[in-house]
């Protein structure tokens, strides 16, 4: 485990600990985990218990040089039916790519938040309703992001998580290792 105390979200200290995969690990509320091929990372701002082995990490495990990708987003590439969820074990699996996973007490918005793709006819209505039905059960957010160096940059929960994703994404997380509670 690594205690970050210094300029972080409240001030208060975060807990970040380190998994090989293929590790088994739990999200729970409120807290983050980033997926690449060779490490997963999970980090709270209070301490968790897992039962998995630790990997032994440091800030250069945390510092994360790359780029939101938007286009694997929902707004740009819509992973829709939950069989297309596979494409994201693909990304990660390929080592440019990391998945920023997050578990939030409240759903968002979805219809408010597509409401412009909605009225110029990008996605129906029925589909967003039915996005955010699988949302609001387990409320997720899901960030892609294309790697270029592990241990620069900043603290990988710095991100913004700009996408959605519900309750059938642990399918394909299981699958890298992290299954969202």
């Amino acid at each position: 485990m690594l205690t970050l105390t210094i300029g972080l979200l409240r001030k208060r200290p975060i807990y970040v600990y380190g998994f090989r995969p293929p590790a088994q690990v739990v999200i729970g509320v409120g807290s983050i985990a980033l997926i690449t091929r060779d490490l997963i990372l999970a980090a709270s701002t209070s301490p968790m218990h897992f039962d998995s082995q630790e990997t032994q990490i440091g800030l250069n495990n945390v510092l994360i040089d790359g780029r939101v990708k938007r286009q694997f987003c929902w707004d740009r590439s819509f992973v829709w039916p939950p069989d297309n969820a596979q494409n994201i074990v693909n990304l990660v699996e390929s080592g440019r790519y990391a998945l920023v996973v997050e578990r939030i007490a409240k759903p968002p918005n979805v219809v408010r938040a597509y409401k412009s793709a909605i009225s110029q006819g990008l996605i129906r209505l029925e589909t967003i309703l039915n996005i955010e039905s699988a949302v609001s059960a387990r409320p997720t957010l899901i960030g892609v992001i294309e790697l270029r160096a592990v241990g620069s940059g900043k603290p990988f929960w710095r991100y913004p998580r700009q996408c959605l994703a519900g309750q059938y994404i642990n399918d394909a997380l299981s699958r890298l290792g992290i299954r969202v509670v």
